[in-house]
């Protein structure tokens, strides 16, 4: 299932809250939605109430690019000391636990189009760890004449150690167009991808929520 949705301001809001006022200012040059929602003094109270609130435990993801993509979860605490120095650790522990995921996954990487993963952590329903894999390519024939654009995720659980296939049809989203590689959040069981059409540079939002297995995209 694919289809635009409308509430594309409450998935941002329920992203900048968790943001330090800092980094809410360097979001709002980028892109006018985000600039006047930033400002609103709906999205003003909520960032307040959300900061000042009880505090949850929050955790910083590392990725370490190699021949293998290694992931560190740290706890975030600002109030340490050495907050602001932490850097990639290139020294992996014993204690740490590693996970291999199957690379049996249905979609593979075509030259010709674009691919990005999301990871997150479902605590609500079934206590497990997921990995979102988006792939955007060209269709051809035999002949390798273009025959439009198709876009399809995989979603692996660490639980079973499987993939799942979804294949995305997108009916504002006619023309072409790529992701920003390596952007991807995950929010209340939703991967969240930005990205931009190829030909006119309207900036693309995809959200799949895993646990309703929905797909929608904004144009904006």
């Amino acid at each position: 299932m694919a289809h635009s949705f409308p509430e594309s301001e409450d998935i941002l809001s329920n992203i900048f809250k968790r943001l330090p006022v800092k980094s809410l200012r360097q979001c709002m040059p980028i892109n006018k939605l985000w600039y006047y929602l930033i400002q609103t003094p709906d999205f003003i109270t909520l960032h307040f109430n959300y900061q000042n609130g009880s505090p949850e435990d929050k955790y910083l993801l590392f990725r370490v690019p190699s021949s293998r993509d290694f992931y560190s979860l740290r706890y975030d605490d600002e109030q340490c000391q050495e907050y602001y120095k932490i850097e990639v650790p290139d020294v992996f522990l014993s204690s740490w636990k590693f996970y291999g995921i199957s690379h049996a996954s249905p979609l593979h990487f075509t030259s010709d189009g674009t691919v990005d993963l999301a990871f997150g952590y479902l605590a609500k329903t079934n206590n497990d760890f997921k990995v979102v894999k988006i792939l955007i390519y060209r269709i051809q024939d035999v002949n390798r004449v273009s025959m439009g654009w198709s876009t399809s995720v995989d979603v692996y659980s660490l639980s079973s150690n499987s993939w799942e296939t979804f294949r995305c049809n997108f009916a504002d989203l006619s023309s072409p167009f790529t992701l920003y590689i390596n952007n991807s959040v995950f929010v209340n069981g939703s991967a969240i991808w930005l990205g931009k059409k190829i030909n006119e540079g309207n900036i693309v939002l995809i959200r799949f929520n895993i646990e309703n297995e929905d797909v929608r995209s904004k144009v904006s």
